[in-house]
């Protein structure tokens, strides 16, 4: 086939058991468009018909259709890009798997928020266009159906249509089910040495989530792809919490912890008292600070779940306590140890503290726990300076910006980060993690 119409065909991009797409162009306006050929016989059946009735920014839209003798045309958006199974098998980060299902849970949430629900059948990474401007995209409707029913044909795709389905059952648990394995499949291109300490409870929760909508019961699921972008909304929010304020010192200050033995900077200094006190302070420092934000990332509500958001709390309190209680013990080591456990102690009180604000129970305890970070934070940035650890008072920095933002005090905030972006020897990439902070201070700034 070489023209369909007014269009010269480029190339087909795939067969179906109904129809077949070709990639075509139309010169005149130099433009690609994909064009669906349908056999007469099964017009009533295709489910592209249903994208007369929809618009969406994640969904194709049908711009022109045509009749032939025996067949028909649907003439629809091209999408340029990679399909989600092969975007995601070149391997992708908790942020981009994260944004990209948010994306396909509003596309097939809209299907679902009609007035007769949009079943699609089909969900799976091949049916999703990652597109040159990162934007996901839906695509492939021939087994779409309007409405929930039963007495179906069974059709889907193995490892993705859920178990109903091939019993002829069609509903939205059935492609909530479908956008849970789908989901799933991002999170297993995700390589999870590179996940930061909070990043790796975000992406615990994320999975949780995805059990829930492939579980084989359908009554156990989400009950439709709203309900399940609620949900994962709720993981959203708790990351843009915490992540921003204390991840990156959290991670270092874990890490090191657990790396110390290995490392071998304590091999001789274990024999000491003091020593071994600091050192099991600061593990259980860390072990309660990582239970803190286990109970606290279980509701993104608090005022809903006080009772865990309270035991939160009492963790990053005790956590405080074990790293304050180090602080006398460190003048009896000698130079080159107290120096390494020092750093060890600034940075796991400054996590502590920020924890200990984030699950505080009230507001005057919240700023009271977040003022008193910053004050301690002084003596932090002399020691990182004298150090010239770079991107720690980088991290340091960023950090009091975003506590000064949410204190109000956008004029500090403003002056942290004038300070973080001044470091020098810091990547671009890194850069660009406080990028958006300092478009925010300088915007609310101009609105005072």
């Amino acid at each position: 086939m070489e023209s369909i119409g007014k269009y010269r065909v480029l190339s087909i991009l795939g067969h179906g058991g109904s129809s077949s797409v070709y990639l075509v162009v139309d010169e005149r306006i130099g433009k690609k468009w994909a064009v669906k050929v349908i056999p007469a016989r099964y017009i009533r059946k295709d489910g592209i018909l249903l994208l007369r009735e929809l618009d969406h920014p994640s969904l194709p839209r049908i711009v022109e259709e045509l009749e032939g003798a025996n067949e028909f045309y649907e003439v629809t958006d091209y999408f340029e890009g990679a399909s989600l199974d092969k975007w995601a098998g070149r391997g992708i980060t908790l942020s981009e798997a994260m944004s990209a299902s948010m994306e396909i849970l509003e596309s097939v949430a809209y299907l679902h928020s009609r007035s007769v629900p949009v079943i699609h059948r089909d969900i799976k990474p091949a049916n999703f266009i990652m597109t040159s401007d990162g934007k996901i995209k839906l695509i492939d409707f021939d087994l779409a159906v309007a409405g929930e029913r039963s007495g179906m044909v069974p059709m889907g795709t193995k490892g993705y249509a859920p178990p109903e389905q091939y019993r002829g059952v069609c509903s939205m648990r059935g492609d909530v089910y479908a956008i849970g394995r789908t989901i799933d499949f991002l999170l297993d291109s995700i390589d999870l040495k590179k996940l930061s300490f909070p990043d790796r409870k975000i992406f615990d929760q994320v999975r949780k989530i995805c059990r829930t909508a492939s579980d084989p019961d359908p009554d156990n699921r989400y009950e439709d792809a709203g309900e399940m972008m609620t949900a994962f909304e709720k993981c959203m929010k708790i990351r843009k919490l915490i992540r921003p304020v204390c991840s990156a010192l959290i991670a270092v200050s874990l890490l090191s912890v657990l790396l110390f033995a290995g490392r071998g900077i304590l091999k001789d200094a274990w024999k000491a008292d003091a020593e071994q006190r600091i050192q099991t302070n600061f593990a259980n420092a860390s072990s309660l600070i990582s239970e803190a934000i286990d109970l606290y990332s279980r509701h993104a509500d608090k005022a809903q779940s006080f009772n865990t958001a309270g035991a939160a709390s009492e963790c990053a309190v005790k956590a405080v306590a074990y790293i304050e209680n180090s602080e006398y013990l460190l003048k009896e080591l000698d130079d080159e140890v107290r120096s390494e456990l020092t750093n060890q102690f600034y940075g796991l009180r400054h996590s502590a503290k920020i924890i200990e604000g984030c699950t505080a129970p009230g507001e005057s305890e919240r700023t009271d726990a977040y003022r008193t970070c910053l004050s301690d934070d002084a003596e932090y940035e002399k020691f990182l300076k004298k150090r010239e650890a770079i991107v720690d008072l980088f991290l340091l920095y960023r950090d009091d910006a975003v506590l000064c933002r949410m204190l109000g005090d956008t004029g500090s905030a403003l002056r942290f980060y004038e300070e973080a972006m001044g470091v020098p020897g810091i990547s671009d990439e890194m850069r660009a993690t406080v990028a958006d902070l300092g478009i925010g201070i300088n915007n609310r700034e101009e609105s005072n």
